[in-house]
């Protein structure tokens, strides 16, 4: 039946993309303000779109036309790391201490044992086990930022979000890259294929990559400092910014870098360095902007989840989502706690960080790729764990900002509602 609708969705003349374009950003945002209605937060009504336009249903954004509009997820994401290194205000961070840094070490290492030992126990499979616990340290942390944007939320609880967001990917993407290396050298040994090159340059090429993107950041940092102090008239601020996003997101193309780390970088320098009448022009600009690129990168990320992969997840996707669930809230507990951090940081902020999906889901293809090298057992593995990150990925992106939400509300962060019941942005 699903076949025969597909067939006649194929024969409808919507066949120009600029059609398909605006008809997904209309309904995504009609179901995001539907769904509000609900108390769920909009991000998920326009996933929702996504997911009946995408593969999964209707078809109609199929995945020639994801590839196309890839760059727009980039920017997105782009746009997202920049406003998070906004927020990364050092002289706040130093007055809680070394307490956010112990939340985020003791969240990033238990997570990855909980993950690496449930799915080793399971399988009995080390070079299996090592990647995939890596994985699951990354956060996706579109979905939270656009909760507390779009909440308006505020206080100590969002503004930990903001450090813990902004670090989590880069720190996770370092272990992956430690553990990558050392699964690559087991597959290799038990093929014959000794390659202790490999495993060195696996080692120091994550290390490479921190610095580079760090340093990059650091530059463009600089040059948007002199650049943004420049327009006097208001829009000038926004044209500049989204040209600084779309030159840093090339140039990390060109050289392999992270540019969702570079910008996050870039973004610290200038709110470190910056007056603060400059910063909320910026932060204004960037929220008048946001929205749109959240419609579009969310109802993306729906069309570009399979749901019927969802059965094929299994044991191994089971052991996954609740390990990887629990070492975030209990290590994001144990480290606020060992951190000194007030109770509320101890008990709302690990159920905030569950979101995952783009960063995820793009280390799995890494490991696929790199486990073929190893012969038809080991592409097996490598397809078994992006299977299993990309169908976990699902759910994580459509419970993660729900969950990011009613810790925001426990937590007595989010304005109350006017009195049509609605609560005021943050602007």
């Amino acid at each position: 039946m699903l076949v025969s609708l597909n067939n006649r969705i194929a024969a409808l003349p919507l066949s120009d993309d600029m059609l398909v374009i605006g008809i997904m950003i209309l309904l995504a945002f009609y179901a995001g303000k539907g769904i509000k209605h609900l108390k769920l937060p909009n991000i998920i009504g326009f996933m929702l779109i996504g997911v009946l336009l995408g593969p999964s249903l209707l078809n109609i954004i199929n995945e020639g036309l994801q590839e196309q509009l890839d760059f727009i997820t980039e920017i997105a994401l782009g746009a997202v790391a920049l406003g998070m290194g906004l927020e990364l205000n050092l002289r706040t961070i130093q007055q809680k201490g070394a307490g956010v840094l112990i939340l985020i070490v003791t969240q990033l290492l238990l997570t990855f044992f909980f993950v690496a030992g449930g799915v080793y126990l399971l399988t009995g499979h080390m070079a299996l086990a090592l990647p995939i616990g890596a994985i699951a340290t990354t956060t996706g942390p579109a979905g939270t930022m656009a909760v507390i944007q779009d909440s308006g939320a505020r206080g100590p609880l969002s503004r930990t979000l903001y450090a813990v967001l902004g670090f989590d990917n880069g720190m996770g993407i370092v272990i992956f890259g430690f553990a990558l290396a050392i699964a690559s050298s087991m597959l290799a040994r038990q093929t014959g294929n000794e390659a202790d090159h490999v495993l060195y340059a696996s080692f120091v090429a994550p290390l490479i990559n921190a610095f580079l993107s760090l340093a990059l950041g650091g530059a463009v940092g600089i040059l948007s400092c002199l650049l943004l102090r420049t327009p006097k008239e208001k829009r000038g601020v926004l044209i500049q910014t989204v040209a600084i996003i779309l030159i840093t997101i090339g140039l990390c193309r060109i050289f392999e870098l992270s540019f969702i780390f570079a910008l996050l970088v870039a973004g610290t320098v200038v709110v470190n360095t910056q007056p603060a009448g400059l910063l909320e022009r910026l932060r204004g600009e960037l929220t008048e902007f946001m929205p749109l690129l959240y419609v579009f990168f969310f109802a993306l990320a729906g069309a570009k989840l399979r749901v019927d992969e969802l059965p094929q997840v299994g044991l191994m996707g089971l052991v996954y989502v609740s390990c990887r669930s629990a070492g975030k809230i209990v290590g994001s507990r144990l480290g606020a706690g060992w951190g000194g951090l007030e109770k509320n940081l101890r008990d709302y902020v690990g159920m905030a960080l569950l979101s995952q999906a783009g960063v995820a889901i793009g280390l799995a293809l890494i490991v696929r790729s790199e486990f073929s090298r190893y012969g038809q057992e080991s592409a097996e593995l490598g397809t078994a764990v992006l299977t299993a990150i990309t169908a976990s990925a699902v759910l994580f992106e459509l419970i993660g900002p729900l969950l990011a939400e009613i810790a925001l509300k426990k937590a007595g962060e989010l304005p109350p509602p006017d009195t049509a019941g609605r609560r005021p942005t943050r602007s």
